[in-house]
Formats: structure tokens, sequence, C-alpha cells
């Protein structure tokens, strides 16, 4: 991803790090179907433009839940995303 953005000398990939991470780690991976931010953390990450416009309402989400209930649904939904990554079949190199 970064020798699409660095000069022929490869002396600026530097200037260009912070924003190919974010774009790798919020795509979505072919084998698990999970981007690496929500395999690791459950969830991805808001972006700026999304905490400027607002995500879309979430209808499952409990203004009112405790934060013991948050941490239990992370959990199982880390343990879903997880097993869901050591199951797909892997590709030989």
């Amino acid at each position: 991803m970064l020798s699409m953005y660095c000069n022929s000398n490869q002396h600026d990939w530097d200037r260009y790090l912070q924003k190919v991470m974010i774009a790798y780690r919020l795509s979505v991976h072919s084998k698990t179907g999970q981007t690496p931010n929500k395999t690791v953390f459950g969830h991805d990450n808001i972006l700026p433009l999304q905490a400027l416009v607002g995500l879309p309402p979430n209808p499952s989400h409990d203004s009112t839940e405790s934060s013991t209930d948050y941490t239990i649904r992370l959990h199982a939904r880390l343990e879903l995303i997880h097993h869901t990554a050591r199951v797909v079949p892997q590709t030989t190199l």
C-alpha cells in the first residue's frame, strides 16, 4: 500500500504510514470477512467524519447498559470473531 504513494526513492514513506495503516485496519480481510480492528478490539474505529456527522442509529444499543453488560457482550463478540478467523481455511502461499 505504501508503494502506491511513495516517491521513486522511497524517502517519504513515513509521511503516508499513518493513513495507510488506518486504511489497512479498516479493510475487510478476504478470508475472515472481518477488519483487523474488529478482530482485535471487537469493533471498528470511528473515523473523524463519523464523529462529525454521527453514526446511524443502532436499535440494539441501550444507553442504560452497564459497563459489565457491555464487557460481557464485547467478550462474546470477540470470541465469535476469533473463532471465525481460526476456522477459515488457510490458503497456501
